[in-house]
């Protein structure tokens, strides 16, 4: 008696790391809207500029204006220093075009630190990985 028995497998590896590169793309984005969106409630404010100045931005998604709004991932500013993210990763950043926005984070030897940046960060980077199960969660 003799059994053939052929199998194939098919994992679909490719396949998979791209769906798993996107939806964590898609959740980064939604992390870093989040808090940039929080860094303009916490920045401390006179005349209002440095709030206007903060920007994120996505690897592979572009750049956008922060509003004190929902995050709006679409609304791509011009204004913003696409510099700051190397594209050939999967990286996001948020960050002030003021000119003085560090200043206001770390603090000077005049001034006393008034961070916004850092404690928007503590807050919101736990919802990660959340949002990126919930974009794997869309693809299935």
């Amino acid at each position: 008696m003799k059994i053939d028995c052929d199998i194939k497998l098919d994992f679909k590896t490719e396949e998979t790391i791209k769906q798993v590169t996107e939806a964590s793309r898609l959740g980064l984005r939604d992390t870093i809207a989040t808090i940039a969106n929080e860094a303009i409630q916490l920045s401390p404010h006179k005349t209002g500029n440095n709030q206007r100045s903060i920007f994120y931005g996505t690897a592979g998604m572009g750049h956008n204006k922060a509003s004190s709004g929902a995050p709006k991932p679409g609304d791509v500013s011009s204004g913003a220093d696409k510099s700051v993210i190397d594209e050939s990763k999967l990286e996001a950043a948020t960050y002030g075009t003021s000119g003085y926005s560090g200043f206001l984070e770390t603090g000077t030897d005049r001034m006393r630190a008034q961070p916004y940046f850092r404690p928007a960060l503590d807050l919101h980077s736990k919802e990660l990985i959340p949002n990126i199960k919930k974009h794997l969660e869309a693809r299935t």
